[in-house]
């Protein structure tokens, strides 16, 4: 491919521009040779900016709304970053009468660039086509699916939709989770059943964090430096690597933590956030020894039996020894040793405010506990150090991990106006899940591998179907009025767990987790007839599967019966075989004595000739010729001899007979048989 591919996809229009370009951003990362970091990848980009009018100084935000017409949010710090390093490879050139810089005559020669991925207009469709099963017939927040779709990716939702939905008769318009919901629920189904489509998602999601990690960090820095690097877990990254959240969740999680280690980096976990652990699993342990309802990812993986209630339980008191397993350990931060940091204190209450205040706009829910213990780890975080900043992952000292998308981009926001040595540039106190996955990962192999991506997209996608904690609380007092109503006592049966999982994924699915919609609804009647549906569903199954072994058990009988039928047959033929066998042998044997006894015969008759010659020839001696009588003396000697010696077993005569015996044999067979 050359640059002018990409100047004629800048031209076009639509989403279908923007999901070729994350896709590209992919295969730029991962095909192209020479690529040094992600800010590498822009160059096509830029030099396709650029030469569409060479003569056309180039500025920074010219540069930016140039990107932004390939769908590419590029901040202009990340830009600045990048406009030395293409002058010093001969990509742009500095003019000082401009005071600009402006493309070179050789720029396109210059640029390593890769092919140009093909359509993603069959992505969009089906998405559109997933979205109308579901009664759902435009995006709510995006203007299109495919906007969609990178919209998700990048979790961002300002909580304004443009296009209220219809869900159980209740209009819904207040919040993006629906259009996240739709697009989780796609990308899972696509997993299942159309991997060719899965694949495209990958793709776009994984330009999706080229574009987020340019955004974010820019440099990931020398491997080396990682040795030099502090991580501190967040509560809810813990909770996923003792596996509380499923097999999942879990998984991936250490997919993370593992290539951090690899690459030297030290891992650890406030007191504050052991404390919110420990809470989180005795209260865990209580509600499931007293029978209540849990929602959200522990409840799935104990119902999938991927955790135990007894192993929650354990966990509340040898969680810590586990995580030391892994080489993860409680980070004893003294604020009465550490005077000296005093100086690079935040305003924890401030920072708190601006947690529960951007939680507001995005229609979300942050305790006040939670965001004071937030606001102590970026404060701890920012304490430790000590105002140094970095524009690279690797020299950041400490840094606090959290699945929290608000916290990172509050905390971000909050180093550059509220300290003085952070600019946009600055890898911030805080950094999601995703980003330093990324981060770890380009540091490692300089590639976004599609096996580990996935995990981390499936993942993403697990925790944006998981209801809300209104939506449960609604749920489980539904479940709680149907029981102590329903006489049929359905949800009491062996398999009730399961009934109740598959009712919740049905409720969850209908109602986009809205607790409104979901307050619509009868749930009385809803549960008791997905209820007895599934039952019947149960029982035609066993029903199925009983059938199904009735021929199977059938087929085996016919197969044991033809298999006796054929072994007599072959018994009866060995038998016959061997009946044969038996009478050509008493044949042969009799045929043989019979041949003997006239060989023998024909001997003794000839020893009885030889007698007679010698009486004969001595009688007539004077009328034989004497040569003629020696002859016949010699001739009768020799036969008689060994017919002799052959009567009396010598074996050098019965050689001789033996030939005889067994060609008389062979005859006299022939005519008794």
């Amino acid at each position: 491919m050359n640059v002018e591919d990409l100047v004629r996809l800048g031209s076009t229009a639509g989403p279908e521009k923007t999901l070729r370009t994350y896709a590209y951003l992919t295969a730029s990362l991962n095909n192209m040779q020479g690529v040094r970091d992600v800010l590498d990848c822009l160059t096509p980009f830029v030099v396709a900016i650029a030469t569409k009018d060479p003569s056309k100084p180039i500025f920074v935000p010219d540069l930016a709304a140039g990107l932004k017409t390939f769908g590419l949010e590029i901040p202009y710090y990340a830009l600045e970053q990048l406009l030395p390093r293409l002058q010093a490879d001969g990509v742009l050139e500095w003019n000082a009468p401009l005071h600009a810089h402006l493309v070179t005559s050789s720029a396109a020669a210059k640029v390593s660039t890769t092919d140009l991925p093909g359509s993603f207009e069959d992505l969009e469709e089906a998405i559109a086509a997933f979205a109308k099963s579901n009664k759902i017939e435009h995006p709510t927040v995006s203007e299109t699916w495919g906007d969609a779709l990178i919209r998700f990716f990048k979790d961002d939702y300002d909580g304004i939709s443009v296009r209220p939905v219809d869900v159980k008769g209740t209009k819904v318009g207040e919040t993006g989770d629906i259009e996240a919901f739709v697009v989780a629920r796609f990308i899972q189904n696509a997993k299942v059943s159309r991997q060719d489509l899965f694949d495209k998602v990958v793709e776009v999601y994984c330009g999706a964090l080229i574009e987020d990690f340019i955004g974010n960090i820019q440099s990931i820095g020398q491997d080396r430096n990682y040795g030099q690097l502090t991580i501190l877990y967040d509560t809810s990254v813990l909770l996923r690597l003792l596996g509380t959240s499923g097999a999942l969740l879990q998984d991936a999680t250490l997919e993370m933590h593992h290539t951090l280690q690899s690459l030297g980096t030290k891992t650890f976990y406030l007191s504050s956030t052991d404390g919110e652990v420990t809470n989180i699993l005795d209260t865990l342990s209580a509600q499931i020894a007293k029978g209540y309802e849990i929602f959200g990812e522990t409840s799935d993986a104990i119902i999938s039996g991927e955790i135990t209630p007894g192993r929650i339980k354990a966990l509340v008191h040898t969680h810590q020894s586990i995580l030391a397993t892994l080489n993860i350990f409680e980070f004893n931060y003294d604020y009465s040793t550490r005077k000296m940091e005093d100086r690079f204190q935040i305003d924890e209450i401030q920072f708190s405010e601006l947690l529960k205040e951007g939680a507001r706009k995005n229609d979300r829910g942050y305790s006040f506990d939670n965001a004071l213990n937030d606001a102590g780890a970026v404060a701890i975080v920012l304490r430790l150090r000590r105002g140094r900043s970095s524009h690279k992952v690797g020299d950041a000292h400490y840094i606090f991990v959290s699945r929290n998308g608000l916290l990172q981009r509050t905390a971000r926001r909050y180093a550059v106006d509220h300290t003085g040595d952070y600019d946009n540039g600055s890898v911030p106190p805080v950094l999601t899940t995703g980003q330093i996955t990324t981060a770890a990962w380009l540091a490692e192999s300089r590639k976004l591998e599609p096996r580990r991506v996935t995990k981390e997209l499936l993942a993403a996608c697990y925790a944006a179907i998981q209801p809300d904690k209104e939506w449960a609380d609604e749920f489980a007092k539904a479940i709680s009025d149907f029981r102590a109503e329903d006489p049929s006592r359905v949800l009491e049966r062996a398999n009730a767990s399961i009934i109740l999982q598959n009712i919740r994924y049905i409720a969850r699915d209908e109602t986009f987790n809205e607790p409104a919609a979901l307050k619509k609804i009868n749930l009385a009647d809803f549960i008791r007839s997905w209820a007895e549906k599934l039952e019947q569903e149960r029982r035609e199954e066993e029903e199925q599967n009983a059938e199904r072994l009735r021929a199977v058990a059938s087929d085996a009988e016919r197969e044991k019966e033809l298999a006796v039928s054929q072994a007599i047959d072959s018994l009866r033929g060995e038998a016959t075989e061997h009946a044969k066998a038996a009478r050509e042998q008493l044949l042969s044997g009799i045929a043989a004595k019979i041949s003997r006894a006239v060989i023998a015969f024909i001997q003794i008759s000839i020893v009885v000739a030889f007698s007679i010659s010698l009486f004969v020839t001595q009688f007539f001696a004077d009328i034989l010729n004497p040569a003629l009588k020696i002859s016949l003396l010699i001739f009768l000697s020799i036969v008689t001899i060994l017919s002799a010696l052959d009567l009396f077993g010598f074996p050098v005569a019965r050689r001789y007979s033996d030939k005889w015996v067994a060609e008389l044999s062979r005859r006299l067979e022939g005519l008794l048989g």
